[in-house]
């Protein structure tokens, strides 16, 4: 538009001999001035030879002819005087003529008007007045050129439109395939149909159900006909289905089973109406399937555990009673009386085990369980428990178990509860049985544990769910067996925190043999080494690595059990240093460690290194070759203390302490049952040497 002004307006102006244009239009969509708003009512297209506040006038309002020509629709002259701005150019004219042209859209409506002025002598007037029919082809022009500007505006409009119509559709897509990822993904099958009942989306997990998807478009109502047909329990359901697509219901919640299949699947069935309740044409339903057989199974195993429970308590609850209820009012003999308070401890001490067995395993299953990992040797355990068991019960107890020791990391006491409770599963599951059989093997770097019986054996379908809690092999030649069902349950979680495996082989009518394996432990070689005794993993490493300077070897143990078992391997050579920590993995402490050490006869001698955590003592400040020997520690200082030892000591075996209260480490040795034969004073650390024990002391 600008460049077809800027050709034709100076051209117009030439041909018909006038001075100055100004071409003005309404301004779309604007209010007029007298609105109030105070904002303009016409657009200035061109101005060309006026004054500057002509145009800025007229932009603002419209008077005299040039409001005319909106109301008249033809073209005004008007002659006046020169303005004062005007007579100051144009000094030898008197007068001008302005000719006001209106302009028309494609409706013959006036949208504005091109106004041309003629600064004239008194014998150039005629010559002014001509020229209509160039106005005329311009405001064609003008027009044309307009429409063109209106339908480029318009594309662009509608490009822009486009454009946010892509991006809409887009985000449309992209809600679709969030909306189908997430009704894909939930557990929980999800149809909807229309008013009438059409099904219009089923998920994948419906397939599951009824295959659905392949059924789109078909009636939902005739659909639950014909699950009714195969799903008996399903026909409360479809009457509530119908009720709800008639308008009786406005939601429904049903349950019912799923048969056929390798097991019957329990459904939780529940709708509601979605979109607007008034318009029935925008209605629909969603119906939500959720599967809750494993709800159902923890329910009949809730009841099952209340059914057991119940029994199991009780039981010897019971007898307790009753037999005290009888000692209380009746006059026995001696012996009856023996045998009662027998059976009564018998019948306490089951009902104990019940009740440790249940909080056993709520420990474990909520990882509150603490494991004592100390080295234990399998044999021995199995020994000791095998003979607790031979006083027990009149089933012969048999152990196959090397002479030798045979060591494994465990927890001790949860190691003696495995053995105890496979034991106890062997004799209840052998009723018709003289014996039970445990064995101990190594096999390369792994022990087996083998427990038999000779009794039932194991049903193949109950081989799945043995491990579980509270489930027992239910038959008729089991039904006067009691327990809880948990014995199996805790071995296989103290198994498993072992990091060890657990299997069984059964033959029905003949037996079953229970296999534990766990790793097997090396009892590391001490002897003329320094020995680590510290719990964390990175100081050991950083201890070892600066006692690397001494070219001896260093052996790295977590717990005081540890260090006390490589003692009692120790034959000929003492280990040559002990770094000792107090508080470590195990149930005993580094005193205890110092006390076997002590008690030895071959490393009575050894020197140790005994590292704390305590706080340095009151008044002490540290100086710049002074280092107090606690946690965290200066390893140049551990070595000093480590050369002075090994290198500069006497007869007498040698403790090194952070330098603190000298009573109370006196006191402390004495408890563990060491005297103090001499204390060494130095800068930040104190040496405590001690007296050897004479062979005629007792131990």
């Amino acid at each position: 538009m600008g460049q077809f002004l800027d050709s034709s307006i100076p051209d117009l102006l030439q041909l018909l001999q006038m001075d100055a244009a100004l071409l003005v239009v309404k301004s779309p969509g604007r209010p007029a001035p007298d609105s109030g708003r105070g904002e303009p009512a016409y657009d200035i297209l061109y101005a060309v030879g006026y004054p500057k506040e002509l145009p800025s006038r007229i932009e603002q309002e419209l008077f005299g002819p040039a409001l005319r020509v909106f109301r008249e629709r033809t073209q005004i002259d008007l002659r006046r005087e020169l303005s004062a701005e005007e007579a100051g150019v144009h000094q030898s004219m008197t007068y001008a003529l302005d000719q006001y042209h209106p302009l028309f859209d494609d409706h013959q409506e006036v949208i504005g008007f091109l106004l041309l002025t003629g600064y004239l002598s008194s014998h150039s007037e005629q010559t002014l007045r001509a020229g209509k029919g160039l106005v005329r082809q311009f405001g064609l022009a003008f027009l044309a050129q307009l429409m063109n500007e209106e339908r480029s505006r318009q594309a662009a409009r509608l490009e822009q439109l486009n454009e946010q119509l892509l991006q809409e559709k887009l985000l449309i897509e992209e809600q679709r395939d969030l909306i189908e990822n997430i009704l894909e993904s939930t557990h929980e099958g999800m149809m909807m149909c229309d008013a009438y009942g059409t099904l219009m989306f089923a998920n994948h997990r419906m397939e599951s159900y009824f295959a659905l998807n392949r059924r789109i478009g078909e009636n939902w109502v005739q659909l639950s006909k014909d699950i009714e047909s195969h799903t008996p329990s399903f026909s409360p359901v479809r009457t509530a289905i119908e009720g709800l697509l008639e308008g009786s219901l406005d939601k429904l919640t049903e349950r019912f089973v799923l048969t056929g299949g390798e097991e019957h699947r329990y459904i939780e069935l529940y709708a509601t109406l979605v979109g607007d309740k008034k318009n029935r044409q925008e209605q629909g339903y969603l119906f939500v399937f959720r599967d809750r057989t494993e709800e159902e199974k923890v329910d009949e195993m809730k009841n099952e555990f209340i059914s057991i429970v119940s029994h199991e308590l009780r039981t010897p609850l019971a007898s307790v009673l009753g037999f005290i209820e009888i000692l209380l009012h009746r006059k026995l003999t001696a012996d009856k009386q023996q045998r009662y308070l027998e059976t009564i401890y018998k019948e306490a001490h089951r009902l104990s085990t019940l009740i440790n067995d249940f909080l056993d395993l709520q420990r474990m299953e909520s990882g509150k369980q603490v494991y004592h990992f100390t080295p234990v040797d399998l044999a021995g355990v199995v020994r000791d428990v095998a003979d607790q068991w031979k006083e027990k019960h009149s089933h012969a107890i048999l152990v196959d178990a090397p002479d030798a020791e045979v060591w494994v990391r465990a927890d001790s006491d949860r190691l003696k509860q495995i053995v105890h409770n496979l034991l106890s599963n062997a004799i209840k599951y052998s009723p018709q049985a003289d014996r039970v059989d445990i064995a101990v093997r190594q096999e390369n770097e792994r022990i087996k544990l083998l427990v038999t019986d000779y009794g039932l054996g194991i049903p193949e379908e109950s081989r799945g769910k043995l491990f579980s809690k509270f489930y027992r092999v239910d038959n008729s030649d089991r039904r006067q067996i009691g327990g809880t069902g948990l014995g199996l349950a805790i071995v296989k979680e103290i198994v498993d925190a072992h990091q060890g495996a657990i299997s069984f082989d059964s033959v029905m009518g003949e037996g079953t043999t229970f296999s534990v394996e766990l790793d097997s432990y090396t009892v590391p070689h001490a002897d003329g080494s320094i020995i680590v005794l510290e719990d964390d993993e990175n100081l050991a490493k950083l201890i070892q690595v600066a006692l690397g300077k001494l070219d001896i070897p260093t052996v790295h143990l977590r717990s005081a059990e540890e260090g006390i078992v490589a003692l009692r391997h120790i034959r000929t050579h003492p280990p040559r240093l002990c770094i000792v920590d107090i508080l470590l993995e195990g149930t005993k402490s580094g005193w205890d460690f110092m006390a076997a050490l002590y008690d030895h006869p071959v490393t009575f001698r050894t020197p140790v290194i005994v590292s704390t955590a305590l706080e340095p003592p009151l008044n002490y400040h540290e100086k710049d070759i002074e280092k107090f020997l606690r946690k965290p520690f200066s390893m140049e200082k551990l070595l000093q203390v480590a050369e002075q030892l090994l290198y500069h000591t006497d007869s007498y075996p040698s403790y090194v302490f952070p330098k603190q209260d000298e009573a109370l480490i006196t006191s402390s040795l004495k408890r563990k049952g060491m005297e103090v034969n001499e204390i060494t004073r130095g800068q930040d650390t104190i040496r405590i040497e001690l007296k050897r024990k004479a062979q005629s002391d007792p131990q």
